[in-house]
């Protein structure tokens, strides 16, 4: 489970999903509560699990991190831009636009990163405190949230 092509949220749920169902369910004879409590994953996918939030937190710890670096970049390019410009009010306006969108697109990849952190460290917390079948309802429900998006 821990070999994914990207380090998100949603790649490590999906990985936890399909190692811990047992196989197809065809025809669905089985009461619902019996499904849950026969495709609860074992402690070692759980592990997985922990190691793959982990990894995941890590990772947006150091793309926030960026994130913050390009902001610094952008802000003192335009500033020098600005400066060595003063002259010339049409630079500036064309500096001020551009340097909007480049701090908005930034922004929001922070936001992003940050709503996926909190939700991993929630996830993270969770975990230890829940029991198989009740985690695997926790991220059944988390996953199709993703999957609505």
């Amino acid at each position: 489970m821990t070999k994914h092509a990207s380090n998100t949220l949603r790649a490590a749920l999906q990985g936890f999903q399909l190692t811990s169902d047992s196989g197809p369910h065809f025809g669905e004879t089985l009461d619902r509560t019996v499904r849950v409590t026969e495709a609860a994953p074992s402690t070692e996918q759980v592990k997985l699990l922990r190691a793959d939030l982990n990894r995941i937190v890590r990772s947006n710890s150091v793309y926030f991190n960026i994130c913050v670096g390009a902001l610094v970049i952008v802000f003192a390019g335009a500033c020098v831009f600005v400066y060595s410009s003063l002259n010339d009010p049409k630079h500036i306006a064309a500096v001020f636009a551009g340097t909007g969108v480049s701090v908005m697109a930034v922004v929001h990849q922070m936001i992003r990163a940050w709503k996926e952190k909190v939700s991993s460290d929630l996830l993270l917390t969770i975990v230890g405190s829940l029991g198989a079948a009740e985690l695997k309802k926790v991220v059944d429900t988390i996953l199709k949230s993703y999957l609505n998006k």
